[in-house]
């Protein structure tokens, strides 16, 4: 076994520890190093999680997808370029639709406002969809705007799960 699957067994272990700096240590890990079952983890911590920056974490976890459907595109746009160059791509897509569930339950239960204007941030980056919401607002932990692009972006799910 080697050092990269070591650190990740580590913090698949980890990430239920007693220790809330062990478990943010161990959601980072498996957000950068993480495979498509260790959504689930990282979605347990995001719902779970009593101390609000190993949640803060998990939410950070959710926005770095945007960043690998990023990628995505630059990907494309090299293969574009030059035909010859075949690069390893990586779809987002599955991530997305693993991940969307976790953060639906997790913003309707979340009491910190700046951890829930991360969530609806991270639901606009990974679906496209404006939830009137600016980054200063959710900087500044405006409630009351806050509270609106909630009920946006649970209006939103209510539609994608046709419930």
């Amino acid at each position: 076994m080697g050092i990269e699957e070591r650190v990740l067994e580590f913090a698949r272990k980890s990430i239920n520890a007693d220790s809330s700096n062990l478990r943010k240590n161990a959601i980072t890990i498996l957000g950068w190093t993480g495979e498509l079952q260790d959504i689930s983890l990282i979605g347990e911590r995001l719902l779970n999680d009593t101390n609000a920056t190993c949640r803060a974490e998990a939410v950070n976890f959710f926005m770095d997808i945007k960043s690998q459907s990023s990628f995505d595109k630059l990907i494309q746009e090299i293969e574009e370029f030059d035909d010859s160059i075949k690069l390893p791509t990586f779809s987002s897509q599955p991530v997305i639709d693993k991940s969307l569930p976790f953060l639906k339950q997790a913003i309707s239960q979340e009491t910190d406002y700046f951890i829930l204007g991360c969530m609806i941030d991270a639901v606009k980056e990974m679906t496209g969809k404006k939830f009137d919401l600016p980054q200063y607002a959710i900087n500044n932990i405006d409630t009351e705007r806050i509270d609106k692009a909630k009920l946006k972006v649970e209006r939103f799910f209510k539609k994608l799960y046709k419930e």
